[in-house]
Order: C-alpha cells, then structure tokens, then sequence
C-alpha cells in the first residue's frame, strides 16, 4: 500500500503469483480502486474469479503438474541414440 501511495502514476502491477495478486488488489482498492491493472501467475480459481468479474486483469496457467511430463519427454527428445 505504501508503494501505490509513494508512486500515485502506477498504472499496473505483475506479481509472481496469485496470492501476491490477491494482496496487490486489496491495497489497489484502498489506495486507487478499480485504476490499477493486476496480473497473477498461477491460474488460481480465486484469481479466475477476479479475473471474470473485472477486478483483475490476468493469471498464468503454467500446468504444474504437467512440467514434469514435459520434461521427460524433452530429455528423451534430446538423448543421443546410441
């Protein structure tokens, strides 16, 4: 909160996850509500449902639980053939 009041011009913050998003709103909203543009990363459903009504622009989805799959499957790509 004090950030958005030192820097009165800010216009959006992109947080590293969901939760950072979540707190970056409720200090948005007492400071500058409804003027700041917030955007998450983890694709949350609390941050889906902000998303849909309005109160926070993006998340990213990264699939978690998929990266270890992708990853295998990129080391197998990449092993030689012997």
């Amino acid at each position: 909160m004090k950030l958005l009041e030192k820097y009165l011009d800010l216009d959006a913050i992109m947080t590293m996850n969901d939760d950072m998003a979540l707190g970056a709103l409720r200090a948005a909203d007492l400071v500058k509500p409804g003027k700041v543009l917030i955007t998450g990363f983890d694709g949350e459903e609390c941050v889906l449902a902000a998303i849909r009504s309005g109160k926070i622009l993006a998340t990213v989805d990264w699939y978690p639980d998929r990266q270890g799959i992708y990853a295998i499957k990129k080391c197998w790509q990449e092993l030689p053939v012997i």
